[in-house]
C-alpha cells in the first residue's frame, strides 16, 4: 500500500515514528531546562535521536552530575514502566521486539487497551521525559 509520492506505508510509519521520537526527546529536553544539552553536545552529536538515551548511558562516567543524574532516573523510570506494564505488553503487544521504542510505541497505540495503571505509568515517564 502506498501514501503517495511513492511512499510505502511501513516506509510512513517508520518516518513518523522517528519523528515523533526525535520531537518528544527535544521537547523533553528544553521542558527540563537542558540538564544533558551540553553533554549532549560533547558526547553524542550527530547520534540518531532514538539512540540518545543509550550514548548518553554509555558515556555516564564523563556526564556533568545534573546530567548523569537524569541519565539515571530516565533509566529506573522506563524499568519501572516493564514492571508496571508487563502484563499489558504480554497481551497487547505479544510478538513484538523490544528496541527502538517499540514497546512502548506498542503502548502508545494501544493505549485504549492497556491497564489504568500502565496508561498513568506512561503519562507520568512522558512528563519527565524519559522516552
Amino acid at each position: 500500500m502506498s501514501v503517495g509520492w511513492g511512499v510505502s506505508l511501513q516506509a510512513f510509519k517508520n518516518y513518523r515514528v522517528l519523528l515523533f521520537t526525535w520531537i518528544f526527546i527535544s521537547l523533553s529536553l528544553v521542558a527540563h531546562a537542558n540538564p544533558c544539552d551540553k553533554d549532549f553536545r560533547k558526547f553524542c552529536l550527530g547520534v540518531e535521536p532514538r539512540e540518545a538515551g543509550k550514548c548518553l548511558n554509555r558515556n555516564i562516567d564523563k556526564l556533568s552530575s545534573e546530567c548523569a543524574t537524569f541519565a539515571m532516573e530516565m533509566r529506573e523510570r522506563r524499568k519501572r514502566l516493564k514492571i508496571v506494564c508487563y502484563p499489558d505488553i504480554k497481551n497487547v503487544c505479544k510478538g513484538i521486539v523490544p528496541g527502538d521504542s517499540r514497546i512502548f510505541n506498542c503502548l502508545t497505540e494501544k493505549r485504549k487497551n492497556i491497564s489504568d495503571r500502565c496508561q498513568a505509568e506512561m503519562r507520568e515517564i512522558r512528563l519527565f521525559g524519559a522516552y
